[in-house]
């Protein structure tokens, strides 16, 4: 059995990832630690072991996060163990390297929500859902709606009570952004010049259909997501966002921003612009939409499709077996 070291460190976007190695317990032998404990007991406790997860906080330009000390020294303990290296990048942008200063594209990677090209361009032997610590306490929920029965009751019931609703609820605002290493995040600006607040303005100017913006509760949301037929999503702080597996999980039509579809969002499944969402940017967001309220036939297909392909994409289980088979494989 390989003995596997995961040295995990904070991020939202780590959550996945632990619960597909608890699915692996009995499978490998595997040990978790801090970075901080493999700071102090990593050279000589690593030996111990065939596989290194390393994983360290996503943003290196982020001054209250970031700890240079610490990094560079487990970076050098990570470089000299002799063993098989595999890198865990959550940045929450699947276009960043979180580990660009490495200057190898080469090591084995898992990465949250990778970008297409990324997933040309690196070695990336996993990917896994992004925003998944986003759920929080939500998570057993979550995934007690992605059951098959809870899937075949809503089936039964297709195509669902909907009402002809947009929906758009944002967060706005950041503090400090100059150190930022994002290529996209969320906005704050007096002129509305980031695409959150030109989103925003975009709805309000659509008279056919009010968009719904008003801030909810977690569970006032899953409601209010329940009756919706459009869910419209942008970036934030990185492209994806919890929002993109909250839409199709309570049956709505996924409108989401074209750099969105550059993201793969499930680790199973690729979801089909035109088949499983919608895109859209600011200049086609009004045809985009009218288009949607003119063929409900067709968007009910496409939701249906989305709701399926999150069903099986999103999947714990496959993903543990997929990493015991490539560590096994080592």
């Amino acid at each position: 059995m390989k003995r596997v070291l995961y040295v995990r460190h904070k991020s939202c976007n780590e959550k996945y990832l632990s619960l597909v190695l608890n699915k692996m317990v009995g499978l490998i032998d595997l040990s978790v630690v801090d970075l901080e404990y493999y700071a102090v007991r990593g050279s000589n406790y690593q030996n111990d072991f065939d596989v290194i997860i390393y994983h360290t906080f996503p943003h290196q330009n982020h001054p209250n996060k970031w700890n240079t000390n610490l990094i560079e020294h487990t970076d050098n303990l990570f470089f000299n163990f002799k063993g098989h290296k595999i890198l865990f990048d959550s940045h929450d942008s699947g276009c960043v390297d979180a580990f660009s200063r490495f200057k190898n594209k080469n090591i084995p990677r898992i990465k949250a929500w990778p970008s297409y090209k990324m997933m040309s361009d690196y070695n990336i032997i996993q990917t896994v859902a992004g925003g998944a610590g986003l759920l929080h306490q939500t998570e057993d929920n979550f995934l007690d709606e992605l059951s098959d029965d809870k899937f075949n009751l809503w089936k039964s019931n297709w195509p669902n009570d909907k009402d002809m609703s947009i929906s758009y609820i944002v967060s706005y605002g950041y503090h400090n952004t100059s150190y930022m290493d994002y290529p996209t995040y969320i906005s704050k600006s007096e002129d509305n010049k980031f695409i959150r607040e030109n989103t925003r303005d975009c709805l309000r100017n659509y008279k056919r259909i009010n968009t719904d913006m008003v801030m909810k509760s977690q569970v006032d949301f899953h409601n209010h997501l329940k009756t919706s037929l459009v869910s419209v999503s942008v970036p934030g702080w990185g492209e994806g966002c919890l929002r993109q597996y909250e839409a199709p999980l309570y049956g709505c039509l996924n409108l989401l921003h074209e750099s969105i579809s550059e993201i793969k969002l499930l680790p199973h499944v690729d979801l089909i612009d035109g088949e499983d969402f919608i895109s859209f940017n600011i200049e086609n967001l009004h045809e985009k939409l009218n288009y949607i309220f003119d063929n409900l036939d067709i968007i009910n297909t496409i939701r249906y499709n989305g709701k399926k392909k999150l069903q099986v994409g999103y999947d714990h289980q496959k993903s543990a077996n997929q990493l015991v088979s490539y560590i096994n494989g080592l």
